[in-house]
């Protein structure tokens, strides 16, 4: 008897002990859950904050993208054209952020006739402020009337290429983009020149999201190039890239390949 009572005093305030430590517990689970809980609100707060100023940000650059559509660019000041050319931009920019949070937003937007030439001078000329700086010379070739059926979203993959091609590009080069037109068939090549070129066996990795290559001189993130795959396969475009190595293995130069098929004039 008296083996148990002494058993039982020791007991008790072990389990008072435990009391506490659950009672600890608990207001510490308490008071996590209390910080996720507010943070939540601040970030649904944020993201509308966002959400109004991109809203705001489309509808204020969309006005001045119509305003300037409208004016005589043959007679345009330099400075004109380059407000011409960032708000073009902007909205490729825009486009481009909608689809990587929303791809699926393309099933909802009607197909058109796209002029793949004329698109491509036109994400040139959103790009020429960049291409000066570093003084490259942009050789469209004369180019094709032909056109594609595809969304709109075709000419956020023309962007990248186009700007992938001024990054990376030997200041001072050329960049050519050749059409060849067989049948109802189109044929896009975009090359430059690189001082540092992808490995051989780092073609195919460059599409993966996040990858870099080895030689990359440049700051990216590796997106560009998975965001281009996503979007061309979706509009069913393929695309290939091919390198031109030098002797020293590293410059030389680099081009994109798209085939667009079954065209229409």
């Amino acid at each position: 008897m008296r083996t148990f009572n002494k058993h039982k005093k020791i007991a008790a305030p072990i389990r008072i002990l435990e009391q506490k430590e659950l009672k600890k517990r608990s207001d510490e689970l308490s008071r996590r859950e209390g910080l996720l809980h507010q943070r939540e609100q601040e970030f649904a707060i944020k993201e509308k904050l966002i959400d109004n100023l991109l809203h705001d940000t489309r509808q204020i650059n969309s006005n001045l993208v119509d305003s300037i559509d409208r004016i005589d660019f043959e007679n345009a000041s330099p400075n004109i054209l380059r407000i011409w050319a960032q708000a073009n931009l902007l909205s490729i920019r825009q486009r481009l952020y909608d689809f990587e949070i929303n791809p699926d937003m393309l099933e909802k937007v009607d197909k058109l006739n796209f002029p793949v030439h004329k698109r491509f001078s036109k994400v040139f000329k959103c790009l020429k402020y960049e291409s000066s700086k570093k003084k490259l010379w942009i050789d469209n070739d004369k180019g094709t009337f032909l056109k594609f059926y595809a969304h709109d979203i075709l000419e956020i993959a023309f962007y990248i290429i186009a700007e992938n091609a001024i990054k990376y590009a030997v200041p001072g080069s050329h960049i050519n983009v050749k059409y060849d037109e067989a049948g109802s068939d189109l044929t896009v090549v975009v090359t430059n020149k690189c001082e540092c070129l992808p490995l051989e066996n780092e073609l195919d990795k460059l599409f993966e999201r996040g990858y870099r290559g080895m030689n990359a001189s440049e700051k990216g993130t590796g997106i560009g190039m998975y965001t281009l795959k996503k979007i061309l396969d979706h509009q069913g475009v393929p695309i290939k890239v091919n390198n031109i190595h030098n002797p020293d293995n590293k410059s030389g130069s680099f081009s994109v390949c798209l085939t667009f098929k079954d065209c229409v004039d």
